[in-house]
């Protein structure tokens, strides 16, 4: 069987429906003007893709303290108003 050939428009614009059908198996070459640049298969189990740097919560940013001000939204934009 002939491995399924998709352009490089067809993985951008349709990717969610590419990719499960390579989950399924499928096995699939990306073109790119005609000219075979990738192909598509799924994973092996056996394949280390474990993410070597996972992504870390850096601020809560509910916890941060408020800050008060002085003067009002209001009052500050239009002391810049006027500055013009």
């Amino acid at each position: 069987m002939e491995m399924a050939r998709i352009s490089q428009r067809e993985l951008r614009n349709d990717s969610a429906a590419v990719l499960r059908r390579v989950e399924a198996g499928e096995e699939m070459t990306v073109t790119r003007r005609g000219i075979p640049v990738a192909r598509l298969s799924s994973a092996t189990p056996d394949s280390d893709l474990r993410c070597v740097k996972p992504a870390v919560r850096r601020h809560r940013y509910s916890e941060f303290r408020r800050v008060r001000l002085e003067e009002s939204t209001e009052e500050l934009l239009a002391a810049i108003r006027d500055d013009r």
